[in-house]
């Protein structure tokens, strides 16, 4: 076992190569990302929103409907097949807003929000 000043000195200089890590993967983000996508506007935000909105509805309405529907129906039936699609376009829009908001908070993009 390391004496506690020993140890505290190990620490500290994880810490630093963690933050120094960090420094790295941003800029790399940045340059990468910046590079297909140099500026992120108020719109594209509202937008991407909207798409998210959209898929959410879609999979809540189907939701409903099976909510409805007599079970060992066709309509059960079909819906039963159809949500989980429904399921994965929601999540994967919602997913996509979420890493733009990550790339936002860590400004691997450049933002005009006004």
């Amino acid at each position: 076992m390391l004496p506690q000043d020993d140890e505290d000195a190990l620490m500290k200089r994880h810490r630093y190569a963690l933050q120094e890590i960090e420094r790295e993967i941003r800029k790399i983000n940045r340059e990468v990302i910046h590079r297909d996508i140099p500026k992120i506007e108020r719109k594209h935000v509202v937008e991407l929103a909207k798409v998210v909105a959209e898929h959410r509805a879609r999979y809540l309405t189907a939701g409903m409907r099976l909510s409805s529907a007599t079970i060992g129906t066709p309509e059960e039936q079909e819906l039963i097949r159809l949500l989980p699609g429904l399921r994965r376009e929601f999540e994967t829009a919602r997913d996509v807003f979420a890493a733009l908001e990550r790339a936002i908070e860590q400004a691997y993009v450049d933002v005009d929000l006004r």
